[in-house]
């Protein structure tokens, strides 16, 4: 009897011991940002590829995986204050992110990268390249109100405002912005590469033929730094083990399941 009440108490101290047996709980804050990170009853189920990312890998170590979304101003103020979560999604290396307190994998997540956008008949198509804000300045431009682009220039002119600026805020802004263009009370629309490839993916498996007539005009310059981003974890024991963690997990998944996970958004990994 002795025997078998020491094996079950062994059994237990493994299953104790065990994150595979007896699941630790990793907690992230972070933001919509569709399809970065989607609210899922409004995206059809999807919870965004970055979320899909992230809990792929950690589940697959044993982890129960759990996310908070909060407006970005917010959870940027969560995180350096060291709120009740393991980190933050995802945030590059020049957001206002607390580097004292801050482990960042050495894989990147995604990547932020913006292009500008018009009309496939407009004439700046195949003849305007963007070469400092200078260029912008008798162009009628669609953006987001205080957003932030690739290039700081960019942001500055866009939240400056100004006669050719036409910002918007509030909710459903691709969709807006791209009214806009296609109206054209605007001639150039500047966004997210992602976040339109997405939008357009959605309108075409509905049969919208008008967003056809949308093609990127160039590329937002890429400033240092604005470009990677990363789940950041704390500078502690387990927030150096989550970084390992992660890191290994991403080079396993981009020779395995990466590519079915962004096809589900109309995408394609970055790196290609």
């Amino acid at each position: 009897m002795k025997k078998y009440r020491f094996i079950i108490f062994l059994l237990f101290s493994i299953i104790a011991a065990d994150p595979l047996c007896a699941e630790e709980t990793i907690s992230m804050v972070t933001t919509d940002f569709c399809p970065y990170v989607c609210i899922s009853e409004k995206e059809d189920g999807r919870n965004g590829f970055v979320l899909d990312i992230f809990r792929y890998i950690f589940e697959k170590k044993g982890y129960a995986v759990k996310f908070e979304i909060q407006p970005w101003t917010r959870a940027l103020k969560t995180y350096n204050d060291k709120g009740p979560f393991d980190g933050i999604l995802a945030a590059t290396k020049i957001h206002p992110i607390n580097k004292e307190i801050a482990v960042f994998p050495e894989t990147e997540i995604c990547r932020y990268t913006h292009k500008f956008y018009a009309l496939k008949d407009s004439p700046l198509v195949g003849k305007w390249k963007y070469t400092g804000v200078e260029s912008l300045k008798n162009i009628q431009l669609g953006a987001i109100k205080d957003w932030s682009y690739s290039s700081a220039e960019v942001t500055k002119y866009v939240n400056d405002g100004g006669s050719h600026v036409n910002p918007m805020y509030g909710s459903d802004l691709v969709s807006r912005n791209m009214g806009m263009l296609l109206k054209k009370h605007t001639e150039l629309y500047v966004e997210n590469e992602f976040m339109v490839s997405y939008f357009l993916y959605k309108e075409k498996k509905a049969g919208n033929k008008k967003m056809e007539n949308i093609v990127p005009a160039d590329s937002v310059p890429i400033d240092e730094g604005a470009e990677n981003s990363y789940p950041v974890f704390y500078k502690d024991k387990n927030g150096e083990k989550y970084a390992k963690i992660f890191t290994e997990g991403m080079k396993e998944l981009r020779t395995s399941k990466l590519d079915s996970i962004m096809a589900g958004y109309g995408l394609e990994d970055w790196r290609k």
